[in-house]
């Protein structure tokens, strides 16, 4: 038979076992603990194509190469010269293209290439029309006196809408252009040209 004082430590001692559960103390578990985040992997460089003016002749691609090669941010991976286009390397944590969308970016080479370039070289959006979709157009103009004056044809005639690249022999004035051709013609090269003052040879 048991003493009531026995009764009453064992109660105690059943009480102080079923504490920490009363009061809300987790309970002890073998589960490891988690092991902290990972802090995000710093971005790596990032490659955008453009398409570039002032590629008007092959020996063009050298002044171009020259020109990027002095920006700090920007490398530039490969030109493709039958297209008119670019392929530009750059680290988006640098001052003018952290958080910048896609077309911003493009302004921000734009800027840089114009300013290293000394406006001879100019960044523009890549050409929606597929190289498949593309065709040739030849137009003749008057022969030109100079690099200027072959560069000055040149971009009169990229900045007509669907035009992806315009190649200008400065000696024969001879241009070819690839062109999205529901956009443009020859007749419409040709009336851009001559609006500039450009006298162009009929075909």
């Amino acid at each position: 038979m048991r003493t009531p004082t026995r009764t009453i430590t064992l109660a105690i001692l059943a009480l102080l076992a079923a504490a920490p559960l009363a009061f809300g103390e987790p309970r002890p578990t073998n589960r490891p603990a988690k092991p902290p985040a990972a802090a995000p992997a710093p971005a790596g460089p990032r490659t955008v194509v453009c398409g570039v003016v002032g590629l008007f002749a092959p020996d063009r691609e050298a002044d171009f190469r020259a020109a990027v090669d002095t920006l700090l941010d920007v490398r530039l991976v490969a030109v493709n010269f039958d297209r008119g286009e670019a392929t530009f390397s750059y680290d988006p944590a640098a001052a003018g293209f952290k958080g910048a969308a896609p077309e911003k970016v493009v302004e921000r080479l734009d800027q840089l290439v114009r300013n290293a370039s000394g406006h001879l070289f100019s960044v523009r959006p890549r050409s929606a029309t597929p190289a498949d979709k593309l065709a040739k157009v030849e137009v003749d103009v008057a022969p030109l006196d100079c690099k200027a004056c072959a560069l000055a044809v040149h971009e009169i005639v990229c900045k007509i809408d669907g035009v992806s690249q315009a190649a200008v022999d400065m000696k024969t004035g001879h241009i070819t252009a690839r062109v999205d051709p529901e956009k443009v013609d020859g007749d419409k090269i040709r009336a851009a040209l001559k609006a500039r003052e450009v006298t162009v040879r009929q075909p």
